[in-house]
């Protein structure tokens, strides 16, 4: 069953400074999200242009994230090389 809604969209004035914060916290969220428990952001930097009626931020950041695993060598079987096939 499909529900349909009708509404009549309406502008509002955003005070930028919050619209602002609010953005920069979705990306930072957004970016933690990606990089997962395993990495950290080191730094952030946020740049945000306006023009007209929209706003846009960007965030510049430094991550440091572990992305190699340690795997245990094979028993020693020489110093060959390995076949090709």
């Amino acid at each position: 069953m499909e529900r349909y809604r009708a509404y009549e969209p309406v502008q509002t004035e955003v005070d930028r400074t919050a619209a602002q914060t609010l953005l920069e916290e979705r990306l930072l969220a957004q970016l933690k999200e990606q990089i997962g428990e395993e990495g950290r952001v080191v730094s952030t930097y946020y740049t945000a242009r306006a023009a007209d009626s929209w706003l846009e931020v960007t965030l510049t950041a430094e991550c440091r994230e572990e992305i190699g695993r340690e795997v245990p060598a094979a028993p020693d079987a020489g110093d060959s090389a390995p076949e090709q096939p």
